[in-house]
């Protein structure tokens, strides 16, 4: 478990010596919100699903894929909850959102956000202020909750996982683009689709290149189902008896008559 550059090179020192492996690697998990949504649940399951481990699980919700005509609604629904989220002390049982583990990722973050940007990209949500400046490592690796919009194809928050509390906003119009637009990415781990009709809910679990994928839910596994991805979020499955058998090795006995 960890990012797709180290479980690669894992990968090929297994292959070295012809040794099973399990990859569960990075993600950019789209969370689709279609135009018959439960608008009020998919924002409070999306932002519990971003801030999961202060924003930093490769199973958060990164990609909020959102139907015109429910996107400002929506929008507007989720600033509401992060307006009101308590940023602070970890330890403090009223956080909510506690600081990023270095200040790698706060430099990250602000490489990804400055370069969507750059391209075209706008900051729909957030402190700006905190892009800039010197990093204060006395009060802690804080990074406030931003949304981006208006993201560019070309630009790092298109392509890579940003891991931290930044929530990238995107605007489709119908079914066809919003799975298009969801597998239009390298990683392929967990996803989530909110509709009032399930059966449109099946056919996107089907259709949406993920390991895992759940309707009117949050992104992520389930300790008692197989837990995995696929493209650069691994290969291999954790739970469940899939799990199991990946960490054993399978002999056939056949035994007959004398």
């Amino acid at each position: 478990t960890g990012s797709t550059v180290a479980g690669k090179s894992f990968g090929e020192i297994c292959g070295r010596y012809a040794k099973k492996c399990v990859l569960e690697l990075g993600g950019s998990d789209p969370f689709i919100v279609l135009d018959d949504a439960n608008l009020d649940k998919a924002a409070d399951l999306g932002v519990k699903s971003r801030f999961k481990n202060n924003a930093q699980a490769c199973t958060n919700a990164k990609r909020f894929i959102v139907h015109e005509s429910v996107y400002d609604e929506y929008k507007q629904k989720v600033i509401d909850i992060l307006s009101k989220m308590k940023v602070g002390d970890p330890m403090d049982e009223k956080t909510e959102l506690g600081p990023l583990a270095k200040e790698n990722s706060i430099k990250a973050l602000r490489k990804q956000i400055k370069d969507t940007v750059d391209k075209g990209g706008k900051i729909g949500y957030g402190d700006e202020a905190q892009l800039e400046g010197d990093i204060d490592a006395s009060k802690g690796f804080f990074f406030t909750p931003v949304i981006l919009e208006d993201i560019p194809e070309d630009s790092e928050a298109y392509r890579e996982e940003l891991f931290g509390p930044v929530l990238s906003f995107f605007k489709i119009k119908d079914d066809e683009e919003a799975i298009k637009l969801a597998n239009d990415n390298q990683y392929g781990l967990g996803g989530a689709v909110h509709t009032a009709d399930l059966e449109r809910g099946k056919k996107f679990c089907l259709r949406v290149e993920t390991g895992m994928m759940n309707v009117n839910s949050a992104t992520g596994g389930s300790n008692v189902l197989p837990y995995g991805g696929i493209k650069n979020s691994g290969y291999g499955r954790e739970s469940s008896v899939h799990g199991c058998g990946e960490f054993v090795k399978i002999k056939t006995v056949q035994i007959f008559k004398a």
